[in-house]
């Protein structure tokens, strides 16, 4: 027997918004900040999430969801729902897993069976299972080496204090805030954007105030871009930052702090789509890298479900041109449609100019914006929202470009 079950009632919790992605319902994931496919256990599993944050007052930052179990151990297999963790010297100690099953599933032995094998792995010694109609909390117990089923929902207080850990105040509550602008920037800001890896060691220095400008929009969450409709872009919501790593062609990745929209397309599929810029490391006989520059990207990306990855990777030492109060961003085509390798410039260009012929110069030059950088960049300057309209459009339309592409060369 496992005992009295807890009544939680999960149905006060509003469940997230829902949105289109290639004509099937998704949640937006407030934890792992993507589209999920609308199931009956994802319905429950989003609930619970609710029920952690509003009921138990665990902080978002220290909820992990979908974790594979061989983050813990290499080569075990699995992956637990929900982990809830505590912190100790700057390290994540896990405190509670959780299983979450649909409405119809019944919590067998089974089930807990398998929460209480990843739980062996982690030694949160607590464990949580429900499918949003009953709810089991158990603990292990020392002396008798069992699983004990408790009477009362645990508080995440009590969850930390039973670890002998303590609660980390303020973890994330201080937002980050951008450089102040007085015309440019001081040689103090440029090298601490190059100690975080925004502006590379090559980069020339008349393009450091626009990097350092334009991260600071994108990294400055105080200010977000409200919902609206620009240059064809249908703009749902503005999320902030979120840590990602996405990859190129080439194997390679970037990681760190992407800004990301959610947008709707033509066909009324919602995009997922996030850009930051990141500077690549100088190396020299690197047995890897070789020898290369280190200069800089601005990296567009967007999300399909399960796959992520670099739609535009632009280098701004390249396709940015910098003059006295403006800058121009533009670019020529250049792509890689996966194994299929680089495609010809001209035929992006032409593919562009019939989707979107306001992007393409006479020159045949993609025109991605033009910024006075005279001032500090904001949302509500015409300039920039164009310039990241341009950027989503122009990323979108690459996607579906390869798409086409490799479909017909297949």
């Amino acid at each position: 027997m496992r005992g009295m079950h807890q009544i939680i009632t999960y149905s006060k919790y509003e469940l997230p918004k829902v949105f289109i992605r290639n004509g099937q319902e998704c949640f937006f994931d407030p934890i792992r900040k993507k589209l999920i496919l609308i199931t009956p256990e994802e319905m429950v599993r989003q609930q619970v999430i609710q029920f952690l944050i509003k009921d138990m007052q665990v902080p978002t930052e220290y909820i992990e969801v979908e974790v594979p179990m061989s983050y813990f151990k290499k080569d075990l297999k699995g992956r637990a729902d929900i982990i809830v963790y505590g912190e100790q010297d700057n390290e994540l100690i896990p405190v509670l897993i959780l299983e979450c099953k649909a409405n119809h599933v019944p919590l067998t032995e089974n089930i807990f069976n398998q929460v209480i094998r990843y739980d062996e792995m982690i030694f949160a010694d607590m464990i949580m299972v429900t499918n949003g109609i009953e709810t089991i909390f158990q603990a292990y117990c020392e002396s008798t080496k069992l699983y004990q089923t408790l009477a009362i929902t645990p508080s995440y207080k009590g969850l930390v204090e039973r670890q002998n850990l303590q609660i980390v105040q303020g973890r994330m509550n201080e937002l980050w805030e951008r450089p102040s602008f007085y015309g440019n920037y001081s040689a103090q800001v440029v090298e601490e954007f190059k100690d975080w890896g925004w502006i590379g060691e090559d980069t020339p220095s008349q393009s450091h105030d626009f990097i350092v400008n334009f991260m600071g929009l994108l990294q400055d969450q105080r200010y977000l871009l409200r919902s609206q409709s620009f240059n064809d872009v249908n703009l749902i919501e503005d999320g902030g930052l979120r840590y990602m790593s996405y990859g190129n062609a080439a194997g390679g990745g970037f990681t760190g702090y992407y800004r990301y929209f959610i947008v709707e397309d033509s066909e009324g599929n919602h995009q997922m789509v996030s850009m930051s810029v990141f500077a690549t490391v100088k190396t020299n006989d690197d047995p890897v890298f070789k020898t290369r520059k280190g200069i800089i990207y601005l990296v567009v990306a967007i999300d399909d479900f399960d796959k992520s990855h670099n739609s535009l990777q632009l280098s701004i030492d390249k396709y940015v041109s910098i003059e006295e109060t403006k800058c121009t961003i533009w670019h020529d085509g250049a792509l890689t449609a996966g194994k299929k390798g680089a495609v010809k410039k001209d035929k992006v260009i032409q593919f562009i100019k019939q989707r979107a012929p306001e992007l393409v110069s006479e020159e045949n030059q993609i025109m991605l914006g033009v910024l006075d950088h005279s001032r500090e960049f904001k949302w509500k300057h015409r300039d920039v929202k164009l310039f990241v309209a341009n950027l989503i459009k122009y990323a979108i339309l690459r996607d579906e470009f390869r798409k086409e592409y490799i479909y017909a060369t297949s």
